[in-house]
C-alpha cells in the first residue's frame, strides 16, 4: 500500500518501499525511503552475517501487526503477492485514530520493555507460555508473570547462598552450571552473566574481570588488580554510576589488554550493563573493522585523527587518540549482537556512553595512561 518508488534491485523483483498508509503518513514515510539507502550501506558494513539473504527468492517486505488486526497465512501471502514478510508486531492496542489522512496511531509499540515487561524475558515467555496465555484477564495475567520472575529470581539469587553447609566443590559446581559466556568474535573480550563473575572460580577461565552488578546482586567480591565490581544498579535505576567509573574501568582494561589478558564483562544476565561496558571498550580501544586493539598509529573510531592527538603511554607503547561518534557506538553494538542477539543494552545506558565520550569534562588521554 505504498507509494511508488524507483526500483533499484533487479528487474524482476519489486523492490519499492512499501509503508501502510494507516500507519505510516506520507511524511514520514518520504523521511524512511531519504534515509533508506544509507541505512542499506550501514548495514552491508555492520560485521553481520548476511549470507542467508542469498537464499531469498523474492525481496522483503515490512507487515505491520498489533491487537485486533486479523491474522493472515504468511505462506499464502509470499506467494500471492511474491515477497517475503518481516512481521513487525507491536504488544499495544490502536489508541488514536486521527480522521485526516486516514492515520491510525499505535503508542509506544515496544521499545523500553524494562518499563512495562514487569522483568519478564524472552526465554522466561517462551518456558512459560501456556500459564501466561492461558490467563483470562490482564490482572490474572500480570499475577502470572509476576509469580514466574519472582520464582527466576529467587532462583538466580541462590548464588549469594550458595548451600553453605555442603563443600566448596558444590559451590563451585553450582557456579559453572549456571555460569554462561560468550566471546566478542576473535578478541579478548568475554561477555558473561553474574555466576561468571563469581571470585576465585572466574579465574579459572578469564585473567581479569569487570563486574558490573551490584554487591546485593553478587556480595563478598573484592576488588584488585583482577577484579574490579562497578557496583551499578540495574535498569534506569543509576544515574550517573556507569557513567563516573567509565575511565577507571578503560583504564583497568588498558592494563590488561597490554598483556594480552582475557577480559569478562558481566552483569545479571549479560545482556544490559555488561554490553554497555564492553560496546565502550571496543569504540575505545579495538580497530573498526578487526578484533585487534589498536596499539599502533591506525585510526580507530570514525577513522579520523587529528595532528598530536597521539600519546605515549607508560609501557613505551601508542595508541591514537580515538575520535568517536554514536555511529561508532552503533557498529560496536552490531559487533556483539553477532556474536549474542540477546545483548540489548537499554537506551538508558547508552546515553551514558554519549555523556562520556561525546561531552564529558575527562580528556581522554586519561585513561590511554
Amino acid at each position: 500500500d505504498g507509494d511508488d518508488g524507483d526500483d533499484d534491485g533487479d528487474d524482476t523483483w519489486d523492490c519499492t518501499l512499501y509503508c501502510p498508509q494507516t500507519t505510516v503518513p506520507e511524511q514520514e514515510y518520504d523521511q524512511i525511503h531519504s534515509v533508506l539507502q544509507d541505512r542499506v550501506e550501514s548495514l552491508l558494513c555492520s560485521g553481520f552475517d548476511l549470507s542467508v539473504l542469498k537464499l531469498l527468492q523474492s525481496p522483503l517486505r515490512a507487515i505491520w501487526a498489533s491487537p485486533g488486526d486479523e491474522m493472515f497465512d504468511h505462506e499464502n501471502v509470499v506467494k500471492k503477492n511474491g515477497f517475503n514478510s518481516i512481521v513487525c508486531l507491536s504488544a499495544s492496542k490502536p489508541v488514536d485514530v486521527v480522521k485526516k489522512k486516514h492515520f491510525t496511531y499505535i503508542q509506544g509499540a515496544g521499545d523500553d520493555e524494562e518499563m512495562w515487561s514487569m522483568g519478564l524475558t524472552a526465554d522466561l515467555f517462551w518456558k512459560h507460555k501456556r500459564d501466561i496465555l492461558a490467563a483470562p484477564t490482564k490482572a490474572e495475567c500480570d499475577e502470572v508473570v509476576r509469580n514466574i520472575v519472582q520464582s527466576s529470581y529467587m532462583h538466580l539469587s541462590s548464588s549469594s547462598n550458595i548451600n553453605k553447609y555442603t563443600e566448596p566443590i558444590s559451590e563451585k559446581h553450582f557456579v559453572e552450571v549456571n555460569a554462561s559466556s560468550f566471546q566478542i568474535g576473535s578478541c579478548g573480550l568475554f561477555i558473561g552473566n553474574k555466576f561468571c563473575a563469581v571470585a576465585p572460580y572466574c579465574f579459572d577461565k578469564f585473567d581479569a574481570v569487570i563486574n558490573c552488578c551490584t554487591k546485593e546482586e553478587l556480595p563478598d567480591q573484592k576488588d584488585g588488580d583482577c577484579y574490579m565490581q562497578l557496583n551499578i544498579p540495574n535498569g534506569k535505576k543509576h544515574k550517573r554510576e556507569l557513567q563516573d567509573q567509565l575511565c577507571s574501568v578503560l583504564k583497568f582494561t588498558r592494563k590488561h589488554l597490554s598483556k594480552n589478558h582475557s577480559i569478562l564483562i558481566a552483569c545479571d544476565t549479560g545482556h544490559d550493563r555488561a554490553t554497555t561496558v564492553a560496546v565502550a571498550i571496543l569504540a575505545a580501544f579495538y580497530h573498526q573493522q578487526e578484533d585487534t586493539v589498536n596499539w599502533d598509529n591506525t585510526v580507530i573510531g570514525r577513522g579520523e585523527m587529528k595532528e598530536n592527538e597521539e600519546t605515549e603511554c607508560k609501557d613505551g607503547r601508542r595508541i591514537c587518540i580515538p575520535v568517536l561518534s554514536k555511529a561508532d557506538f552503533s557498529r560496536c553494538l552490531q559487533r556483539i549482537s553477532s556474536c549474542e542477539p540477546r545483548a540489548c543494552p537499554s537506551r538508558h545506558n547508552m546515553k551514558k556512553l554519549n555523556s562520556f565520550f561525546l561531552s564529558s569534562d575527562v580528556p581522554t588521554a586519561a585513561w590511554q595512561k
